[in-house]
């Protein structure tokens, strides 16, 4: 899988191997990542409520906004989440003031599922989905005291991190083939869990 190093505008890539083995011998390909004049290209780590939130504001700043994700899915621990997990703060509380989901008069608990299936709302009308890296992880950081800037290495693709059920909602970007994939771990996992909590009484 490819590997970017992100440095203050740029995107320096390589294969994952060359990075791990060569990091200090090799030079990777560089990718200008292009903003308008006085902005920044800004990474941000994770789409979770709070990464989705960032990137939306960083946007609307005439920023550019890269994520990487782990997962594949937008969603952060609510993608770990097991059966009948429930919110525990209303979804008025819990709603973006800039998203309404139509019910202020009318707050209910969402499920996991349901919350998710906001944020993938939240997702797509802000337009992150084009701003994020799915399934991919950040290798390494390091700032540069001479220059103030960050510098950091990720690999694009290759990383496993599943939902932890096979009923996920997977979101509005995956691609089927990813889905039944996932969907077959996700009732491997849940079969343990619930062998375990038998167990264990």
């Amino acid at each position: 899988k490819d590997v970017l190093e992100f440095s203050g505008g740029i995107l320096q890539k390589n294969t994952r191997m060359e990075v791990l083995t060569n990091a200090l011998k090799s030079t990777p390909e560089l990718e200008v990542v292009e903003t308008p004049q006085g902005k920044k290209s800004i990474l941000v780590i994770g789409a979770g409520a709070s990464g989705l939130t960032v990137m939306k504001e960083l946007k609307e700043l005439g920023h550019t906004p890269i994520c990487i994700e782990e997962n594949m899915r937008i969603g952060g621990v609510y993608t770990k989440s097991y059966d009948r997990t429930m919110l525990t703060t209303s979804s008025l509380l819990t709603a973006y003031s800039d998203y309404s989901d139509g019910r202020e008069d009318r707050p209910v608990f969402w499920s996991d599922e349901e919350y998710l299936d906001y944020l993938d709302g939240f997702a797509t009308k802000f337009k992150l989905y084009e701003n994020i890296h799915f399934r991919s992880s950040v290798l390494s950081a390091r700032r540069d005291l001479d220059t103030n800037k960050w510098h950091v290495t990720v690999a694009l693709g290759g990383a496993y991190v599943w939902p932890h059920r096979s009923s996920f909602l997977l979101g509005r970007s995956v691609a089927p083939g990813i889905a039944t994939e996932a969907k077959k771990h996700g009732a491997q996992v849940l079969k343990t869990f619930h062998q375990l909590a038998e167990a264990q009484g």
